[in-house]
């Protein structure tokens, strides 16, 4: 039972607490609205999630975002394990000329009670982006952490404290952009699950479960700008370690919409 909800939180995770991108925000007053879907695989595990957002320069250098995710299922070895509406995040992100930027995003705990954390979440964090590195080849990085709220009264299962760091080189080639990313992540503080059986006892009534692990997130993924207006994109994501139960897998693909 720890291990798929490992697993389960873990997934969710990485979809929902993504940054928007890594790189310095779009010029002053022009924004994207994004379209995406995801399919995930690990061992029994299979989800197909939906997202839709978007992003603002509201000013020079500060961009505020907003995504509403939605799973269309989720299954563990056949068995349907939860769908509907995700828990909404809000973020902003501003950036210095110095290429420096910082970032917060809120996670809204308004998902479905099925499969959706039942807390508040709160990631932050700075990037450091070139653009370009070298000649064509530019880079983003980001260092974040990610706190949770304890869930409603009737949540059996806290969130512990999750640190991630990760870097993206991509490769301009005009329409066409590859790139690819590497995400670490290491579960810093333990979660704590609601229990009445002895064993590691944290507060009152929970134990905590021996989640501190950590993992690797590789991406391989292409950008291809079919006009000025619209960029379509595919990419490949592997979960290494054991933060992912050993080996996850996902293939997403997204569609940008600029004005």
């Amino acid at each position: 039972m720890f291990k798929k909800i490992l697993l389960v939180t873990a997934l969710v995770a990485t979809a929902s607490f993504a940054t928007w991108d890594k790189f310095p925000v779009l010029d002053q007053g022009k924004g994207q609205v994004k379209l995406g879907a995801d399919y995930g695989i690990k061992d029994q595990w299979r989800n197909l999630d939906l997202e839709l957002g978007a992003r603002f320069t509201v000013i020079q250098s500060l961009e505020i975002m907003g995504t509403l995710p939605y799973r269309v299922f989720s299954q563990w070895d056949g068995d349907d394990q939860g769908d509907g509406l995700g828990d909404a995040t809000i973020g902003a992100r501003y950036f210095f000329p110095t290429n420096l930027g910082l970032f917060l995003d809120i996670n809204l705990p308004i998902g479905d009670d099925s499969y959706a954390y039942q807390g508040w979440g709160f990631h932050f964090g700075a990037q450091y982006a070139k653009v370009p590195l070298i000649d064509k080849i530019s880079m983003g990085s980001e260092l974040g952490l990610s706190l949770y709220t304890e869930g409603d009264d009737d949540a059996k299962y806290n969130r512990g404290t999750d640190l991630n760091l990760g870097v993206e080189f991509d490769y301009d080639l005009g329409a066409l952009k590859p790139y690819v990313g590497l995400d670490y992540f290491n579960r810093l503080t333990r979660s704590e699950e609601k229990c009445s059986v002895s064993g590691t006892t944290g507060s009152s009534g929970t134990c905590k479960i021996n989640d501190d692990y950590s993992g690797f997130l590789t991406t391989f993924g292409v950008n291809y700008s079919i006009n000025q207006m619209v960029t379509v994109e595919g990419k490949y994501m592997i979960g290494a370690g054991r933060y992912f139960g050993d080996y996850s897998y996902t293939i997403a693909a997204n569609f940008y919409f600029n004005f």
